[in-house]
Order: C-alpha cells, then structure tokens, then sequence
C-alpha cells in the first residue's frame, strides 16, 4: 500500500497563498450549483486551469482540502445526540486515463487502475447524512500482486485493515466528546479494530465474517 500522501508531508502542508485558498472556493461553489453535470462542464475552461494548478501543487494536501468540510460536519454533528459513523472504501478509476502516473491495480482485473479512498460518513439516526469527517487516499503497488498469502506475516499497521483503525481514531478526532457509532462490513471483522483503544461512547457495529463459539 502506497499512501498517496505520507504524515510528513500532511504535517507541513498548506495553501500556497489567498488565490489558491479563492480558487478553490470558487471551484466548489461551481461544482455545488452544477450538480450532476460533469467537472469540465461544471467549472468552465478557466476553471479547469485553476483547478489543475491547485491540485497539482506540491503543498496541497487532500485532507487539507477536505478539512473545511470536516470543520462543517462536527457543527452539523452537535445537534445530535448520537451520530452514526459508518467507514468504507471505493475506487478511483483512471484506467482510461494512459498519461496519469502513480496509479496501482484495485480490481482482479490486472489492467484496471487508479487510486483507493476510505471514508467516513456521519449520519443522524435517522439516516441522514451530515458529511465526511476522515478519508484516506493510497494505491496498491503492482508488485504486491499475487502474494496475498503474505498478509499473514504482516501486521495490520502494514496492511489495508489499518484504515479501519484510522477511521475510527479520525471520527474520535472531528467529534470530539460525541457518542458516536461506527458501523464496517464484514471486511472490518479482525481482531485488532474489536480491540483498538476508543472512547467508552464509541461504539462499533462490526458484521461477522468468522464464526464464534458461544
């Protein structure tokens, strides 16, 4: 797994100056009023241009982008009592994208590729959704392919299973003092996110993937 950005690089990352910060706001707000339709036709040409020169500079974090929002989630977040987090991932593809570098394979077929992101949604309990408040964006390295057999001498700091362990330790972080409960599919179902340290009023709902014994 190749993170797409390393702590390091997150820790001193910030908006080059106020045009990017400008840039940026007006990208959103492009893409806000024209829902559904596509980023080129949402921004325009001159939006296009900025928003290439925001996204390709080497200060600007993913997570930096996203951290406005996350700000805006937890004070959607206050007016519950309980926010439901639920975390899963989803693919990226580029494959038709030939002149993009960097990407790694996300599917069994071996041509496809593009990059991997797990988020976390908080939702109300009545389903409603209130926004991301953590992500995490990697690629897999073509070559680890074939040596799944090898995930058993890895610890899971070294595998994919540590973005469950990072979502709920992210949810902690934007929510901070709010009961909250996580909710994975059965790919979550390993020992070390049952026993990862959290707070007494983060709870997880986890599906089963192994039997138990009663």
């Amino acid at each position: 797994m190749r993170s797409v950005w390393g702590e390091n690089e997150m820790a001193s990352a910030k908006l080059p100056d106020a045009r990017f910060l400008k840039s940026g706001a007006r990208i959103i707000t492009s893409l806000a009023e024209n829902s559904g339709r596509s980023f080129s036709t949402s921004c325009g040409h001159a939006g296009r241009q900025a928003a290439r020169r925001l996204f390709a500079h080497s200060k600007v974090h993913p997570m930096l982008m996203l951290s406005g929002h996350v700000a805006a989630t937890a004070v959607r977040c206050e007016a519950e009592d309980l926010v439901v987090v639920a975390q899963d991932s989803t693919a990226f593809d580029y494959t038709s994208h030939a002149a993009t570098t960097g990407l790694g394979p996300y599917a069994t077929d071996d041509s496809a590729r593009g990059i991997l992101c797990h988020s976390a949604l908080a939702m109300s309990l009545s389903g409603l959704p209130l926004g991301v408040v953590g992500a995490k964006l990697w690629t897999r390295d073509p070559g680890e392919r074939g040596k799944r057999a090898d995930r058993y001498t890895k610890s899971t700091s070294e595998k994919e299973s540590q973005k469950w362990l990072e979502a709920v330790a992210q949810a902690e972080s934007a929510l901070p003092g709010k009961p909250i409960i996580m909710v994975q599919d059965r790919e979550a179902d390993i020992y070390d996110l049952l026993a990862v340290p959290r707070r007494e009023t983060t709870h997880l709902i986890v599906r089963a993937a192994h039997p138990r014994r009663a």
